[in-house]
């Protein structure tokens, strides 16, 4: 028969041998759980990059996020992007638009194609805080917020200049206009050198946080946390000036109609 003594080791061995074991298996599943979700978020910073460079809908981008407040102006490309929202197509047949469909189809495939090969990412770091985790991705992209503040800069200056009625018709022949004035200046939009840092932070049990993290990600991929001083400022300081010169070249130079808004 077993000593008492015995059988006491006997069990705090056992009881030892329990604990180590379950903290085995609590850290491998830890350990799990974070590999898990870091693949998980890179590849949701890849299939997002993706979706926003090469056409996604914003249903698809709602579907991959969770976001519900994603907007035209929000997307670089595709046809739910702000250089591709149109009327509705009895508007357009009804005001005899199709000209400015085709047209507009062309221009903003134009601004896709630089968009697209402007575009440059890698995920660079990943740290693990207490409650979130930071994936920083740099990246090189088109200065496609720039290019949308000139393009909105355009289409009212044009409506106002044409003295006609603002309405939904009007808005947007001045859309097109405008992006056939640009389609000449593309090019000053694009990134040479420059990068920047975007960091993605994703918190434990935060959904609110998460989505605001993404929405400012998206802004990032647009260009808005580049410092070009000449597109960011200078460009800024004298936005109405500038546009007006570009209406006036055009005209000038017969890239568009004195009746600004006719094709």
């Amino acid at each position: 028969m077993k000593s008492k003594l015995r059988i006491i080791i006997e069990i705090i061995i056992g009881i030892a041998i329990i604990a180590l074991l379950s903290t085995i298996v609590v850290n491998v599943v830890s350990f799990d759980k974070k590999a898990n979700d870091e693949k998980n978020t890179k590849e949701l910073i890849e299939n997002l990059n993706n979706l926003l460079i090469n056409g996604g809908s914003k249903e698809e981008i709602k579907e991959l996020t969770g976001l519900d407040d994603i907007d035209e102006t929000s997307l670089m490309t595709g046809k739910d992007c702000y250089m591709r929202t149109r009327l509705d197509d009895k508007t357009i047949k009804d005001n005899n638009l199709d000209n400015y469909v085709i047209i507009q189809d062309e221009l903003a495939t134009n601004v896709e194609k630089k968009i697209q090969s402007n575009f440059d990412y890698s995920i660079s770091n990943v740290i693990e805080e207490d409650d979130y985790t930071q994936y920083s991705v740099l990246l090189k992209s088109y200065y496609q917020i720039a290019y949308l503040l000139d393009l909105e800069e355009l289409q009212k200056q044009l409506l106002v200049k044409s003295a006609q009625e603002d309405n939904e018709v009007n808005n947007y022949k001045a859309k097109v206009i405008a992006l056939k004035i640009l389609d000449k200046r593309l090019d000053d939009y694009v990134n040479k050198d420059e990068n920047c840092m975007a960091n993605l932070y994703r918190y434990q049990n935060d959904e609110e946080r998460n989505n605001s993290s993404l929405l400012s990600y998206i802004n990032l991929l647009q260009g808005l946390n580049y410092n070009n001083e000449k597109i960011f400022t200078e460009n800024q300081l004298n936005i109405t000036e500038r546009i007006n010169t570009y209406i006036n070249e055009a005209i000038e130079n017969k890239l568009i109609n004195e009746n600004v808004l006719e094709l």
